[in-house]
């Protein structure tokens, strides 16, 4: 039997982390509508195979609030774990930006995921070197029972 917790759901959408050259600058930026992530999220194949990791997306609001483009830029070294990572993003939705003019603009964000089976180590302990130590993570954990 598989038990599966979500430990920890801090979701905290850090731009400080995007290049300067790729962020869009909007005068307001994206705010959070909807945002969620499940304790079915940690995929049961990945439990099963005692995968644990650390991914970075890179993702773009569009004007319409939906997230698009979701892109790796640290791999957790799991398709499973990379692959459910963009798609809890594509799940959420936000209120678009707004460039001076109050025009809707896209928006790039990063956001990090944690993923973490118990008596494997904590989400922080797979962090990459690279990572500004103010982001937060969002922290998935599962248990194998």
């Amino acid at each position: 039997m598989i038990f599966i917790g979500l430990v920890i759901a801090a979701v905290v959408l850090d731009p400080s982390n995007v290049e300067p050259a790729e962020l869009s600058r909007p005068s307001k930026p994206a705010s959070i509508k909807h945002a969620t992530v499940m304790v079915s999220d940690y995929p049961r194949k990945a439990v099963k195979a005692g995968e644990v990791g650390y991914v970075v997306v890179r993702y773009v609001i569009g004007t319409n609030g939906k997230v698009s483009d979701c892109a790796i830029r640290h791999s957790s070294n799991s398709a499973a774990l990379d692959e459910k990572s963009c798609a809890i993003i594509k799940r959420w939705r936000y209120l678009p930006a707004l460039d001076a003019a109050g025009t809707k603009i896209p928006d790039t964000r990063e956001q990090h995921f944690g993923w973490q089976i118990v008596g494997r180590g904590g989400c922080s302990d797979h962090r990459p070197a690279t990572t500004m130590p103010s982001t937060e993570v969002i922290c998935i954990t599962a248990a194998a029972r």
